[in-house]
Order: structure tokens, then C-alpha cells, then sequence
């Protein structure tokens, strides 16, 4: 167990994990726990997931505070005008896209300087989802679909309070209000392409031709292939977390037993569980050989 206390979840890119603390953000190698950078120049808590590219760590502060470019744990810049939570920002090309605070922000990659922004009318710091031609994301109660090079509306959906959108190929998953349910809507329209029996999900996990999702507020984990049919359904997962995908298992954190769950990625069977000792903070994270979950007594690294 790494003994800083992440505020939110982990990214692991190229044996590398990433995670913010209160006003920290920490790299540390995946294999052996060692600190390969410490970053202390935040201002505030970072829960949201942080992003890479390149040489380039992207994080984003709650509560109104900024996003922070970072390379081998040196600030590159630093964009403090954001009101409210941000999102986690998503790195697009040469630009920067985050959402805090009823706007979205669109940021130069090498300055942190804005380019354009957008009014929203939302204060929940939904993540964009970015394609060439449009954005994507939630906003009180909608999904927005957004023209990206001129920023214009084009079309909206109903959406249940706090879902994340993912995106693949020509699809949107999202917890829709009018099919309440977890579906997959049309890309270029906002129309029903395929819907699912999970009641809402936070948000959704993409792997090897199926999506996994998990219930907010209920017991079921389901595997779907990604034209809609049903590979798999378990109603045995405590209270599930958003799920991490392994190369045979998907794991899932049950908040209200406080274990990790690993189910079989072929049938959805539980296959082996480890209890943890420790208040959970978010959604687990698969790296290689072990699954990180972030905890208020540090980052556990779980061997497989």
C-alpha cells in the first residue's frame, strides 16, 4: 500500500501510476510502489482522474480551483479561472478541453491560454467525450451534442442526474431518462440505437468488443457486446463501483462490504474477493499484474 492518501482515482499509463492527494499529485511506479515524481504545487484536492499524453500530466483541482500541466513533476502552466468543480481534462490535438462550472473551456496544450469558451447550463463537472466533429457531455439532466468547430448545439438528450457519457465508433452510452435505462444511443442524432435491462450507471467501461457497467444504486453488473446483445448479467456484486477490466477478470469495489470483487470476464461468476481495511474512496484501476483502489489510508496495490 502506497501511504499517500489519494483523493480519487488512478491512472496508470506506461508501468507509471498517476493519482492526486490534497494538493499533491504523485507518479509512482507501478511494480514496486517506489515514488517516481512527487508534484506539491496544487492548491486544492484533486479527485478527478489525471490524464497523460506524451511527456504531459493533466490534472484538474475541485472546489474552484485550476488545472495544472505537469512534465517529470515540474509545472509547465497552470489555468486558475474556472468556477465550481472541474472535470477531468481531456486532451484533444493540440488543445485542452475541461468543464468547470457551467462552461466549457477549450486551452492551448502548450500554453494553457483559452482559446474558446462555451456557456452550459450545468454545474456538474461531467468529462467531455471529444470526436473531430463533435463534443459530448452531460449537463443538468442532458446530454449535449455539440458541433466542435463552431461550439454550436445540435442536438439533446434526457439523461439521469450525474452520468458520464463514453463514446465508441458511431454510439453514446449514457443513462437515459426517456429509456431509463443504461443504452447506447446514435452519435449524429441523439436516437435510441440499443438499450440494456441495467437500471442508471455512473459510467461505463469499454474492452475488447463488450461494455461493462455497473448500477448506481443497485446490485447488477453487465457485460454487453457492443451491438447490444447481453453476454452476461451478475446480481452478485454488493454495491458496484464503476468496473476495471483485466485480461480475465472485471473488478469491482463493493462500497458496502468494503471488497474488491473479481467476477469471470467470460460468465460474470465471482471468482475470488479481498477484503479492504480501509475507507473507500473511488473506483478501482487494472494495471498489469494488479488493481490500485484509491483508500483514505492510501492507494492499496492488490496482486491478481
Amino acid at each position: 500500500m502506497v501511504s499517500q492518501s489519494p483523493a480519487g482515482v488512478a491512472t496508470v499509463e506506461s508501468g507509471t501510476a498517476y493519482f492526486g492527494t490534497i494538493e499533491d499529485v504523485h507518479a509512482i511506479d507501478v511494480g514496486t510502489g517506489d515514488s517516481v515524481w512527487t508534484y506539491q504545487n496544487a492548491y486544492g484536492e484533486i479527485d478527478q482522474p489525471p490524464s497523460v499524453t506524451e511527456d504531459t500530466v493533466y490534472v484538474s483541482e475541485n472546489a474552484g480551483g485550476g488545472v495544472h500541466a505537469i512534465s517529470a513533476g515540474e509545472r509547465k502552466w497552470y489555468f486558475d479561472d474556472l468556477v465550481g468543480d472541474a472535470s477531468q481534462p481531456v486532451p484533444f490535438r493540440d488543445v485542452l478541453y475541461v468543464n468547470a462550472g457551467g462552461t466549457l473551456y477549450e486551452l492551448d496544450r502548450a500554453s494553457g491560454q483559452v482559446r474558446r469558451e462555451r456557456t452550459l447550463k450545468n454545474t456538474f463537472p461531467s468529462t467531455p467525450v471529444i470526436r473531430d466533429d463533435a463534443i459530448y457531455l452531460v449537463t443538468d439532466g442532458e446530454l449535449w451534442a455539440l458541433d466542435r468547430l463552431t461550439l454550436d448545439r445540435d442536438w439533446t438528450h434526457p439523461v439521469a442526474p450525474s452520468s458520464e457519457v463514453i463514446a465508441h465508433q458511431n454510439t453514446l452510452l449514457v443513462s437515459s431518462q426517456e429509456q431509463t435505462g443504461f443504452v447506447a444511443l446514435n452519435r449524429t442524432d441523439g436516437t435510441l440505437a440499443w438499450d440494456t435491462d441495467l437500471r442508471a450507471t455512473e459510467c461505463a467501461v469499454i474492452a475488447d468488443g463488450n461494455v461493462y457497467a455497473s448500477e448506481r444504486d443497485g446490485t447488477r453488473v453487465g457485460a454487453y457486446a457492443l451491438d447490444g446483445r447481453k453476454q452476461w448479467m451478475s446480481d452478485d456484486a454488493g454495491t458496484p463501483s464503476v468496473p476495471a477490466i483485466g485480461s480475465d477478470a472485471v473488478f469491482v469495489v463493493d462500497h458496502h462490504n468494503s471488497k474488491l470483487l473479481a467476477l469471470d470476464r467470460g460468465t460474470g461468476d465471482r471468482r475470488w474477493t479481498f477484503r479492504i481495511d480501509a475507507g473507500l474512496r473511488h473506483w478501482p484501476t487494472n494495471a498489469s499484474d494488479r488493481v490500485f483502489i484509491p483508500t483514505d489510508e492510501g492507494l492499496y496495490s492488490i496482486e491478481k
